[in-house]
C-alpha cells in the first residue's frame, strides 16, 4: 500500500474527504493546463501561418497552385515569397481545435470538483460555453464565434458551404480521415484560394482575430502550477 493510501487510511473521514477532494481538483486543473497549454500553442501557429499568409509582398501566399491530393508529386517548394496553399487545410482545423481546447480548459478549471461535462460535440461544446456563468474575455468570444458560427469570413463560409460541410464536419474529418470525403472536400478549397486578394484579406482577419487571444491563453496555462494549484485567473473562472 502507498504511503497516500496508508495515511488517507488512517485519517479521520473527514480529513480524508478533505484530502481527496484536493486530489480531485488538482487533477482538474492540471488538465485544465495542459489543455490551455495546447490551445496557445495552436493559437501561435496559425498566427504565424496567418501572418506569412497576409504579409506584403506575399498575395499567392497559402494559395499555390496543384492538386492536394498530388502532394507527392507536387512537394517542390513554393515559389519566393510564396507559401504552400496546402497549409491552409491544417491551419483551419488547427485554428478550430485550438478554440476547442481553449473551451475544454475553461471546463476542467470552472467545475474543479468533478470530470467536465463537456460535450464531444462541437457545436454542443460551444452552446455550454456561451451558457457558462464564468466571466469570458471579449476576445476569444469573438474568435470563438467568428469562426464556428454564422460570422466566419465569406471565403471560409463558402468552402463550407460548397463541401456540404460546417466546422464541426471539418474538425471531424481531419480527425478522422477515412470515414469522410476528405480529398473531394479538400479540391474544394482551390477555387476559393486561387482569389488570391481575398486569401490575403482572410489571413490579416486570421491574424488579427488570434494576437490578442494568444496571451491571455498563455496567462491561464502560466497561472496554474505543475502540481495543479490555480492562481487568481483560473480561480475567477470557478463556479461554485
Amino acid at each position: 500500500m502507498s504511503l497516500k493510501r496508508c495515511m488517507l487510511a488512517i485519517w479521520p473521514a473527514s480529513q480524508r474527504r478533505k484530502a481527496m477532494l484536493q486530489v480531485k481538483e488538482n487533477f482538474n486543473y492540471k488538465h485544465a493546463k495542459a489543455s490551455w497549454m495546447s490551445a496557445a500553442e495552436a493559437f501561435k501557429l496559425v498566427g504565424y501561418l496567418s501572418e506569412i499568409g497576409a504579409a506584403e509582398g506575399s498575395v499567392d501566399s497559402l494559395m499555390r497552385a496543384g492538386k492536394y491530393n498530388k502532394f507527392f508529386e507536387d512537394a517542390a517548394a513554393p515559389p519566393q515569397g510564396q507559401s504552400d496553399f496546402r497549409s491552409c487545410v491544417p491551419l483551419v482545423y488547427t485554428l478550430i481545435n485550438g478554440i476547442e481546447m481553449f473551451i475544454k480548459a475553461c471546463e476542467y478549471a470552472a467545475y474543479p470538483e468533478r470530470v467536465p461535462s463537456a460535450p464531444s460535440k462541437l457545436p454542443a461544446l460551444i452552446a455550454a460555453f456561451d451558457r457558462a456563468p464564468y466571466p469570458k474575455d471579449a476576445s476569444i468570444l469573438a474568435l470563438v464565434h467568428t469562426y464556428t458560427g454564422g460570422g466566419a469570413p465569406d471565403l471560409l463560409k463558402r468552402f463550407l458551404a460548397r463541401s456540404g460541410l460546417t466546422v464541426a464536419d471539418l474538425l471531424t474529418m481531419r480527425r478522422h480521415i477515412s470515414n469522410h470525403g476528405f480529398f473531394a472536400a479538400i479540391e474544394r478549397y482551390q477555387p476559393l484560394l486561387f482569389d488570391s486578394e481575398e486569401g490575403k484579406r482572410f489571413f490579416a482577419m486570421v491574424l488579427a482575430d488570434i494576437t490578442p487571444v494568444i496571451p491571455l491563453t498563455t496567462a491561464f496555462a502560466a497561472a496554474i502550477d505543475d502540481d495543479g494549484n490555480p492562481g487568481r485567473p483560473v480561480k475567477m473562472l470557478l463556479v461554485t
